[in-house]
């Protein structure tokens, strides 16, 4: 019994002990690649999306402008629109990160949280946002804002 724990214990060191030298902590990790552990953090790598100059009532009505554009062609009925502004809500809410799921739009997370109102499944609601964006970008290309929509 006490050689089981021995070895139990012998191996939990060494797993900690190699693992901390991968991720580049302590004594073993400096003795491995000392031009790496003698390396200074000099700036950080920043995720948030910076603010940018552009007036928030211009983008309202830019916005509202190709809405309105999308609904009249027939691009979007008014249950996209609808599901949109709900999702774009919902993603606000909850602080989605932007650089996931369509600027957090079709994050499943926001999905989950719009399905209740809208009864469908988190999955549908996903399905349904990404078409209604789609066409909205193609509203938005035909209309001379290709720059603002991929």
């Amino acid at each position: 019994m006490a050689d089981d724990a021995y070895v139990a214990t012998t191996i939990l060191r060494r797993v900690e002990r190699e693992s901390m030298a991968e991720l580049g902590f302590g004594e073993l990790a400096k003795r491995r690649d000392p031009t790496w552990a003698s390396s200074v953090l000099i700036e950080r790598y920043d995720e948030t999306i910076p603010a940018g100059d552009a007036d928030a009532e211009e983008l309202r009505v830019q916005l509202t402008e190709l809405l309105r554009r999308a609904l009249d062609s027939g691009a979007l009925s008014d249950q996209d629109r609808g599901l949109l502004l709900d999702l774009a809500l919902a993603a606000n809410l909850a602080d989605a990160p932007l650089r996931r799921g369509r600027a957090g739009l079709t994050t499943p997370s926001v999905a989950q949280l719009v399905s209740e109102d809208h009864v469908l499944a988190a999955r549908t609601i996903r399905r349904h946002a990404a078409n209604a964006l789609y066409r909205l970008g193609e509203v938005a290309r035909q209309g001379g804002r290709s720059d603002d929509w991929p």
